[in-house]
């Protein structure tokens, strides 16, 4: 009996061990320049059209921790990925730093187990007066054994929730705010704007008639931006050109009703790749391909991965691939190329 524990005991360590050394293996890196012609959050640089004004984002202070030093917690069994995540977060507020009151105002905007590793992905969305903070995000990943991978955090420190329990009165008018980004990114209007559902909730979200100039009916809510020194109370449309050329998250600020920027999900993105089903340069040659996402999986292009504007890697990294560092075909994949 005991020497038949002990195999079963042996038998699970060398899984443990070599379930960590493909854990660790999952590290990413830059590969070749590449121009990304989008107005992506400032993660590319764009050739803009003529009379199109894509405006310039602040990034928010992010800080990463884990993903090449091992585990960030230890074994956390008999809770849920949400409750492990959250009570690393209490307890290391510090490491990204903030602190408890940062941590008190989110809301869960995906939670994902990975086939592939067994891990849970979590995001969670800032908020402030029960609005979306735009690209203030923490990412947790957590093991199936209670332990974290790795996170990462953009929240603003010092925000609080804000404590506003009505909802907020915009001085900039959603049609007005509208019309402003119209303007800025060179879109004529062919009819006149109409609200075709009244503002509704704390966003204040509403439907805006496509004006002649989109393929489909505005969505338009508030939240907020960060302007480099402090957020403002913004309006966000949902803009996608009729020519099917354009799709714009545009910004207007709803306190001053100036233009902010707009996002660009549909412009000639550029990769140098090998392409599927080859895998490395042994398989195939090298070639340029042309805006490859997928707008039904990957709305906001391949670089964006919790669903929100704006992407969340500016190398190889994103949503729908997995990046690995290795030797070629190497079995298991491992950090070391051996």
């Amino acid at each position: 009996m005991q020497k038949t524990f002990k195999k079963i005991m042996e038998r699970k360590n060398q899984r443990t061990v070599k379930r960590e050394k493909f854990l660790s293996s999952l590290q990413f890196e830059a590969l070749e320049d590449r121009n990304l012609l989008a107005g992506d959050m400032g993660a590319a640089f764009a050739e803009v059209a003529e009379g199109e004004d894509l405006g310039g984002y602040v990034f928010a202070p992010s800080t990463m921790v884990g993903g090449f030093d091992g585990y960030q917690s230890g074994y956390s069994l008999g809770k849920t990925p949400l409750q492990v995540a959250e009570e690393y977060l209490d307890t290391n507020a510090s490491d990204f730093g903030l602190t408890a009151v940062d941590l008190g105002s989110y809301r869960i905007s995906s939670q994902f187990v990975s086939q592939h590793t067994r891990v849970t992905h979590i995001a969670l969305q800032q908020q402030y007066n029960g609005l979306d903070v735009l690209g203030s995000m923490v990412n947790v990943s957590v093991d199936n054994d209670g332990r974290v991978v790795a996170a990462g955090s953009s929240f603003l420190p010092g925000l609080g929730d804000g404590g506003a329990t009505d909802p907020l009165t915009a001085n900039a008018a959603p049609i007005d705010a509208l019309a402003t980004a119209f303007s800025a990114l060179g879109l004529t209007v062919t009819e006149s704007p109409v609200l075709l559902q009244a503002p509704s909730g704390p966003n204040q979200s509403t439907i805006i008639s496509d004006s002649g100039v989109t393929s489909q009916p505005i969505s338009a809510a508030l939240g907020y931006t960060y302007n480099g020194s402090g957020i403002e109370l913004t309006w966000g449309f949902d803009v996608v050109t009729k020519d099917g050329q354009h799709a714009y998250a545009a910004f207007v600020s709803a306190e001053s009703g100036a233009y902010l920027m707009a996002i660009d999900g549909v412009m000639n993105a550029k990769y140098n790749t090998v392409v599927m089903p080859d895998m490395h340069l042994d398989q195939g040659s090298q070639q340029i391909i042309e805006d490859p996402a997928d707008l039904l999986v990957s709305p906001f292009g391949w670089h964006d991965t919790n669903g929100v504007v704006g992407p969340e890697f500016t190398d190889t990294r994103g949503n729908n691939v997995f990046v690995q560092v290795g030797g070629l075909d190497a079995r298991p994949p491992n950090p070391t190329g051996d």
